[in-house]
């Protein structure tokens, strides 16, 4: 047993090479601006601050840092990307973040909603004259049998339109005007009915592929176009939208079935049915539970008939149904967090995010493992994809570990505002009067590298999947080289590992491995594993597989998905949930873009959610700089993740974004890991 001071610094260097703490995720650049009104309790003055989009705040108890959001939501200390507090500024602490499900929900419900948004639609549009432009345009240009449906001019091609104007530049002039006077009339629709009755039309219009002022009684009150409703960004009306999805799927089924039969009816393919509206959203929700790390499922409604609906959670291991109301406090954080990864992936319910969004330490119930998801929630879903600025408190030392040291700032009882502080610090103020802490290296191996690189990169997978690899033993992984002060490694090779093992074993020390990269020559023995012998190069072999590189572009740029044969408009989420046959072709296609020819040969490539395909043995044999080099040429807007070329950053973004849905990490990495566990000691 032995005992160490715990610094700051310790605790940054322990948890990051323990696996407590994975590499820290970066937000954007932007900057927002802090200025002081007036005095809000402990907060008497406020010097201006700039702070980056994901600011998070510790310090000790009384410092005011409750009191500084509660002073921003008021709008006592002005923020400058939300000058109007009430609709712009959310607040959350741990006791009010909790999940709702909605409550049953009655698919009459959806007509009657139907109904009340066709009568206040058709009313506005006969009596509250914001049409009428748009039919005096149509009149000046001698259009008069257009007047009843303006909107029918913007769906014929400029040639029809220009035989019925008289030439091109009068046909281009009045479809510029109309779309004009037409917007103005979306714009006075949008002020005239309930609050989410615009959104909804919109959602119609477009399925309809109409202009709003063209729909009718029939589009509107159609079974078969969904009306998905409005969600908060840590809610979601379970209810509603699962019962939406029944009801057109159902509603298909019986035009298929009428079709059968010989009526003259439309209807949509099993394929086409979900390519237009998607897969089930509980297929969505579920993963998202899952990618929260909770033990649950939401149970989707029967797809047989049309009754009420209520949402429930089952537990995955036991199958017991759970209350939203029952979760702990941790768990309904969790599953908040968990309604906003699903938002942003599925987001058919539409939601107004506000622009800057406060949360006061709603991480207190979480267990400090949960920190990394907290702090990925909040960089990528929140920051990243819906462009919301978060001020965040915290009293948790995981939190601020996990954090990236530009987010990092603190708060004093003596002094005013917030200070800009290194991770270091911050932990120190956390750990004050805990001066000591106990580790015992029982059972730990020490795993030697080829680099820091190739450190990091183990550190990371494994700290994701140990949970999966049960062992009383653990790794640590110690690089042999040193990094370059302007990037890249240097004292590296497998020679120095096998040459450091060799000198640690032989005086005596029992807990000390090595692990290679195969390279086409190196083989294992007692003390050394080779990762993926005989099958791939390296670690860059590994990690640059043609699955993981189809999920880094869904993951950064998935408007590029086509160039491996993706449909457009398919997100990460349903990618991810992609068949066997479906990866399979992706990988193919992927192969093609690298190599550029067809392969010779293939190898096995298995991975830890228990998925098997067939790949490019080329992906296994190139040289690991050579290979990179190929991905980048293939695929050149994934040089922005690899910061212009940088060494290791693509790799490590692979292991930090795209390898967090474990499943797809490769089991050639599981299989070393576990080998590496269950070596014995002795020579």
């Amino acid at each position: 047993m032995t005992i160490l001071g715990l610094s700051g610094d310790d605790y940054c260097m322990l948890a990051l090479s323990h696996g407590t703490v994975q590499p820290q995720i970066t937000c954007g650049n932007h900057m927002i601006k802090l200025e002081f009104v007036r005095p809000h309790l402990s907060i008497t003055d406020f010097p201006p601050a700039d702070l980056p989009d994901f600011t998070l705040i510790t310090g000790p108890n009384g410092a005011g840092k409750s009191h500084l959001l509660q002073a921003i939501q008021n709008g006592l200390i002005k923020c400058d990307i939300a000058p109007d507090p009430p609709r712009h500024i959310r607040h959350f602490d741990w006791t009010n973040m909790i999940p709702q499900d909605g409550g049953i929900f009655d698919s009459h419900n959806i007509k009657q909603e139907r109904h009340r948004l066709y009568q206040q639609y058709s009313q506005q549009r006969a009596h509250n004259g914001a049409i009428e432009p748009a039919r005096a345009l149509i009149r000046s240009f001698g259009l008069n049998h257009f007047e009843a449906d303006p909107g029918k001019l913007l769906t014929i091609n400029m040639d029809e339109l220009s035989s019925l104007v008289g030439n091109i530049d009068k046909a281009m002039d009045l479809r510029a005007q109309l779309e004009l006077t037409l917007h103005l009339f979306d714009e006075a629709m949008h002020g005239s009915l309930e609050p989410n009755f615009p959104g909804q039309l919109r959602v119609i219009a477009d399925y309809a592929k109409v202009p709003l002022v063209s729909l009718t009684e029939r589009e509107i009150m159609s079974p078969h176009i969904p009306i998905w409703g409005y969600s908060d960004l840590f809610q979601q009306n379970l209810g509603k939208l699962f019962a939406t999805y029944r009801d057109i799927y159902l509603a298909n089924n019986l035009a298929q079935l009428r079709a059968s039969k010989g009526d003259k009816i439309s209807f949509l393919s099993d394929e086409e049915f979900v390519e237009r509206h998607g897969r089930p959203p509980w297929d969505f929700f579920n993963r998202a539970i899952e990618s929260a790390g909770l033990d649950f499922v939401a149970v989707a409604p029967p797809l047989d008939d049309y009754a009420p609906f209520q949402p429930k959670l089952k537990k995955r291991t036991t199958e017991v149904e759970v209350p939203f109301n029952s979760l702990s406090s941790g768990e309904k954080i969790l599953l908040s967090l968990a309604f906003c990864v699903y938002q942003s992936s599925d987001g058919r319910q539409t939601t107004t995010p506000p622009k800057v969004l406060l949360l006061d330490e709603i991480d207190a119930p979480l267990h400090p493992s949960m920190s990394r998801n907290l702090i990925n929630t909040i960089t990528r879903t929140l920051v990243n994809d819906f462009k919301i600025a978060v001020i965040a408190t915290t009293h948790s030392p995981s939190t601020v570990a996990l954090a990236n040291e530009e987010s990092i700032f603190t708060m004093r009882p003596d002094v005013p505002g917030l200070h800009k502080n290194s991770k270091a610090n911050a932990l120190n103020i956390l750990t004050v009067g805990v001066p000591t802490i106990a580790i015992s290296y029982d059972g730990r191996r020490q795993v030697f590298v080829e680099s820091p690189t190739d450190a990091k990169i183990y550190d990371a997978l494994y700290k994701l999947t140990k949970s999966k690899v049960p062992s009383e033993r653990s790794l640590e992984f110690i690089a042999t080289g040193t990094r370059k002060s302007g990037g890249g490694d240097m004292n590296t090779g497998c020679e120095n590992v096998i040459r450091v093992v060799a000198s640690l074993a032989d005086a005596g020390n029992s807990s000390v491995f090595g692990l290679l990269d195969w390279d086409g020559k190196n083989n294992p023995d007692d003390r050394i594993s080779v990762l993926a012998h005989g099958k791939r190069n390296g670690i860059e072999n590994v990690l640059f597989d043609p699955l993981i590189l189809a999920l880094a572009i869904a993951r950064s740029h998935p408007s590029e998905l086509n160039r491996i044969g993706v449909s457009g408009g398919i997100g990460y989420v349903e990618l991810a949930g992609s068949d066997q046959a479906a990866f399979q072709s992706m990988v193919d296609s992927v192969g093609h873009q690298v190599f550029g020819t067809l392969p010779a040969s293939q190898i096995d490539a298995g991975y830890m959610g228990g998925l098997s395909l067939s790949i490019d043995s080329r992906f296994g044999s190139t040289d690991d700089h050579e290979l990179e080099n190929k991905v980048i040429t293939a695929f050149p807007f994934l040089r922005s993740i690899s910061k212009g070329g940088q060494s290791g950053k693509l790799l490590e973004h692979m292991v930090t974004v795209v390898l967090t849905d474990t499943k797809f990490i490769p089991a050639d990495i599981v299989d070393v890991f576990t080998e590496l566990l269950e070596r014995p000691s002795h020579r």
